[in-house]
């Protein structure tokens, strides 16, 4: 069955048009790849000395999911709390003014998150990679990172030689608990964010980035109710072993007003727990990209592609597949018993550009090849053809995915931004 999400949390802007000079493009082009250099440094160091070597002092444990754990810097209070109290089971422990110096931090949460993700480097980086609206849409259908969102101007695109490179500004809302009460405003955020991959000399590892840095236009104004925070943080990702990716992240976010250090940390280490979902991200926009794939194969057969086994046959098992709780593969349409059908559901945009969630059997030799397909070849397919998420029309009512092109819109209209030569040149905080 496929679901229509109406109540869209994602708009086209709530802002006037951010219009950027060629000067504005080369600042932000310049500013994102300081950032990424000197937080790729600071990775590899910590990568170096092993990303578990935390000192327990400075930094504790505030969330924990898988193999992921997220860290935030002590605060002042319990920074001496855990000083007098080392101080008095070691009393021949002299404590200098250099000592107080390096762990005293501000009341500014510093967080970081370390650890490993499942899956493959060129998943997860296409699970990241959201450029533009409808996969902004698509990316947190699976991952859930955004309590709303809007694209607000775009500096660079994917490319044929890193599909998975992007520069845009962009537009966030990030909902706080006890919200609902009045007691907290939630915030919002203008931001760049990069995101590529970066090669460690000639033959050497390729590392994954997400950068996320607060900027500031002057069509960006302060809006009702929200209160502007501001942001930095830098992701990396890492191929370890054959299905094994390492993730760093690091980084801050001010919230811009007063607001229980708590309830920040507690939203903060929820949103760096996200990346435990981008290989699962795309390897479902893989297998979106297959359904198309598989459709035009269709269309240019005139008809259904051959099976190698006969109708009401599962294509798994053999067995019988005709009765009232078999299905079909939505990618090869061969049928399936109950037994063998995998279960997915698949995220799509309706010809509205509404969000379309779809209940989806798949096959078990799909899936693998959902799972084994090139993520770059996907990834670059769709800078030419038509958007891996809008390339099916669906129905509410349906229990099949409906192939149709109703819903494609051309890659002009979905990222075409006007450039004003005048505009003032954007700010970023360091």
């Amino acid at each position: 069955m496929c679901q229509k999400l109406r109540h869209e949390r994602f708009i086209a802007s709530p802002f006037d048009t951010v219009a950027l000079t060629m000067g504005d493009r080369s600042h932000l082009e310049a500013l994102a790849q300081t950032f990424v250099s000197d937080n790729l440094r600071q990775y590899l160091a910590h990568s170096a000395m092993g990303l578990d070597k935390v000192d327990d002092r400075r930094w504790k444990v505030v969330k924990a999911k898988e193999a992921l754990r997220v860290y935030t810097e002590r605060s002042q209070r319990d920074m001496a709390r855990r000083a007098r109290k080392h101080f008095a089971a070691d009393a021949s422990r002299v404590y200098t003014e250099d000592d107080e110096t390096e762990y005293t931090v501000s009341e500014l949460p510093v967080m970081f998150s370390a650890g490993t993700l499942v899956g493959g480097l060129d998943d997860v980086m296409f699970g990241v990679v959201n450029p533009t609206l409808e996969l902004m849409r698509i990316k947190s259908s699976y991952v859930g990172d955004l309590g709303g969102a809007a694209v607000l101007a775009t500096v660079g695109e994917p490319t044929l030689d890193d599909p998975f490179s992007s520069l845009v500004i962009k537009y966030m809302k990030m909902k706080l608990p006890l919200h609902t009460s009045g007691l907290v405003k939630n915030r919002d955020f203008v931001y760049m964010e990069a995101t590529g991959v970066v090669q460690l000399g000639h033959g050497g590892d390729r590392i994954g980035y997400h950068l996320m840095h607060s900027v500031h236009f002057p069509q960006t104004v302060n809006r009702p109710h929200k209160v502007r925070g501001r942001l930095s943080v830098c992701s990396f990702f890492r191929q370890t072993s054959p299905d094994t990716v390492e993730h760093y992240s690091s980084g801050t976010i001010d919230p811009g007003g007063v607001i229980p250090r708590a309830l920040l940390v507690r939203a903060t280490a929820a949103q760096m727990l996200a990346p435990l979902r981008y290989a699962y991200c795309g390897q479902m926009k893989k297998l979106t990209w297959m359904l198309q794939q598989k459709r035009e194969e269709r269309q240019v057969g005139n008809g259904r592609s051959k099976l190698m086994t006969p109708d009401h046959v599962c294509v798994t098992c053999r067995s019988k597949a005709g009765n009232q709780f078999s299905s079909k593969c939505c990618v090869c349409l061969g049928d399936l018993c109950r037994s063998c059908s995998i279960k997915k559901r698949l995220s799509f945009l309706s010809s509205d550009s509404a969000l379309v969630r779809c209940k989806a059997s798949v096959c078990t030799a799909c899936m693998l090849d959902g799972l084994h397909v090139s993520a770059s070849r996907a990834a670059r397919d769709q800078l030419f053809g038509a958007s891996i998420c809008s390339a099916y029309a669906t129905s509410e009512t349906s229990s099949d995915l409906s192939p149709s092109l109703d819903g494609v819109e051309s890659k002009s209209m979905r990222r075409g931004h006007s450039v004003d030569q005048d505009a003032p040149r954007p700010h970023a905080s360091r």
